[in-house]
C-alpha cells in the first residue's frame, strides 16, 4: 500500500496517515463531507436540495460503493487469461506493478521474488509476461469505462427523480426565483431559439462519451507502456506523458489482518487509485453539463464542475506539499525526517504537524465548495431576474405618439 510508518507515533497521527494513504477512501469522505453535503445544504429551494441529495447519494454509491464490486468482478474475468499457473499465483502475478513488466530481464527478477517456486523457460516466461500485461490493462480499460458510464448517468437519474416527484421538467433550482408564468415564458423563448434534439439519442450519446473518455485514457496507457522506448511518432510526447503517469493508475489493495475468509476476500478487491478517479469524474462533469435543462443550469454546471474538480484533486495536495517540504503524504514527510536522523520527539512533532495540515487542507475544500455554490446561486438568481426584465421590456408596447391636428 505505501511506505512503513515509523514506530511509536501518536495513535491519531498513524490513523490519519493510513487513511490518507488509501486515496480511494479519503477521497470518498472528502467527496461526501466537503462537496455533496455543502452542495445540498446550500440549495436554492427544498426541491433542488432533494435533487442534490439524490445526486450526491448516487455519486457515493456508484463511485465508492459499486466501484470495488465491479472492479473485483472484472479483475476476476481478466485474470482468467493468465494461463499455466494456479489461482493464488495468478492473483500475485496480477498485482505486479507495470514497471516490473517493462523488460524481460526486470520481469524475470520480479517473478523470482513473487513466486520463487515457479520455474519457467524463457519462451514461457515471455508469454506469461504478455498475458499479465494484457490482463492488467484490460481490467483498467473496462473498469474505467464502467465507472465512467455509471457516473455520467448520475445527473440524468437525479433529474428524472425530480421530474417523477414534481412533474416539472424545468431546472428545479429556478423555482420561486421568478413568477411561474415568467419562467414558462423564458423556457418557451429558449425552446424557440434552440430547438431541443432527440432527448433519448442525446442521453445515449452522452453516456457513450462518458464511458469512452475514461476508457480512452486506459487504452492510451496500454499503448504507451507497450511502445518501446525511443520510438519517434506524432504522438510521442503524449505517449511519454501517459507512460510517466501509468504508475499512478496502479490499483490499491487492502491487506488487513482479518479472519482468513475476509482477509482473502479483501486481498482480491482492487481499489481505483486517485488518478483513476480523475477521468471518471470528468465523465460525471460531462453528464452534469449535457443533462442541463436550461442555459442557466448549464452555466452553473460549467462554472461549478471545473472548480470542484480542481479543488477535489489539486487544492488539498498542493496545500499539503506547501506546508510539508514538498512531501505528498504524511508517510513521505515522516520518511524525510527519518532520513535526516530525527529523534522520536521530532518525528511525533512532525507527524502531528503533517496530520493537522492534511485536515486543514480537507477543511479548505469545504470552504471552497460553499463559496462556489453560493456564488453560482447568486449568479443564477441575477441571471433569471435580468432575463425576466428583458422579457418584460420586449413585451411592452411602444408609447403612442400624439396625433397632429
Amino acid at each position: 500500500m505505501g511506505m512503513m510508518l515509523p514506530p511509536n507515533l501518536p495513535g491519531w497521527v498513524a490513523t490519519v496517515a493510513s487513511f490518507q494513504d488509501v486515496g480511494f477512501f479519503s477521497k470518498a469522505l472528502l467527496d461526501a463531507a466537503a462537496f455533496d453535503v455543502p452542495y445540498a445544504l446550500n440549495a436554492k429551494n427544498d426541491q433542488e436540495r432533494r435533487e442534490r441529495i439524490v445526486q450526491g447519494s448516487l455519486i457515493i454509491a456508484f463511485a465508492y460503493g459499486f466501484s470495488p464490486i465491479h472492479s473485483t468482478l472484472i479483475a476476476r474475468l481478466c485474470r482468467q487469461s493468465i494461463q499455466g499457473v494456479q489461482r493464488e499465483e495468478r492473483q500475485a502475478l496480477f498485482r505486479l506493478p507495470y514497471h516490473e513488466l517493462e523488460t524481460p530481464e526486470v520481469f524475470a527478477k520480479a517473478l523470482k521474488n513473487a513466486l520463487p517456486n515457479l520455474h519457467l523457460e524463457e519462451q514461457a516466461r515471455a508469454l506469461l509476461r504478455s498475458q499479465i500485461f494484457q490482463a492488467k490493462t484490460a481490467h483498467l480499460i473496462m473498469d474505467l469505462a464502467m465507472e465512467g458510464l455509471l457516473l455520467t448517468s448520475v445527473p440524468f437519474i437525479a433529474k428524472l427523480s425530480t421530474k417523477f416527484l414534481t412533474g416539472d421538467s424545468h431546472f428545479i433550482g429556478e423555482r420561486n426565483l421568478a413568477k411561474q408564468e415568467d419562467l414558462n415564458a423564458l423556457y418557451q423563448k429558449e425552446k424557440a431559439e434552440h430547438p431541443k434534439k432527440n432527448e433519448t439519442l442525446h442521453t445515449l450519446a452522452t453516456l457513450a462519451l462518458g464511458a469512452g473518455i475514461p476508457a480512452g485514457v486506459g487504452l492510451g496507457i496500454r499503448q504507451a507502456l507497450a511502445q518501446p522506448t525511443g520510438v519517434k511518432s506524432t504522438f510521442a510526447p503524449l505517449m511519454k506523458l501517459l507512460k510517466k503517469v501509468a504508475p499512478h493508475f496502479e490499483y490499491q489493495y487492502l491487506d488487513l489482518k482479518h479472519p482468513s475468509g475476509l482477509k482473502q476476500l479483501l486481498k482480491e478487491v482492487p481499489l481505483l487509485p486517485v488518478a483513476g478517479l480523475m477521468p471518471v469524474f470528468m465523465a460525471f462533469n460531462l453528464g452534469r453539463m449535457m443533462s442541463s435543462r436550461s442555459k442557466r443550469e448549464f452555466k452553473e454546471a460549467a462554472v461549478q464542475e471545473p472548480l470542484f474538480f480542481a479543488s477535489f484533486f489539486f487544492v488539498a495536495p498542493a496545500i499539503f506539499r506547501l506546508f510539508n517540504h514538498g512531501a505528498t503524504s504524511i508517510q513521505q514527510r515522516l520518511q524525510q525526517l527519518v532520513q535526516k536522523g530525527a529523534t522520536q520527539a521530532e518525528l511525533n512533532r512532525g507527524g502531528r504537524y503533517a496530520a493537522l495540515t492534511f485536515l486543514g487542507a480537507f477543511l479548505s475544500n469545504i470552504l471552497i465548495s460553499i463559496s462556489v455554490v453560493n456564488w453560482t446561486n447568486h449568479m443564477t438568481r441575477k441571471g433569471i431576474q435580468d432575463e425576466v426584465n428583458a422579457l418584460h421590456a420586449t413585451q411592452q408596447s411602444p408609447p403612442l405618439r400624439p396625433t397632429q391636428g
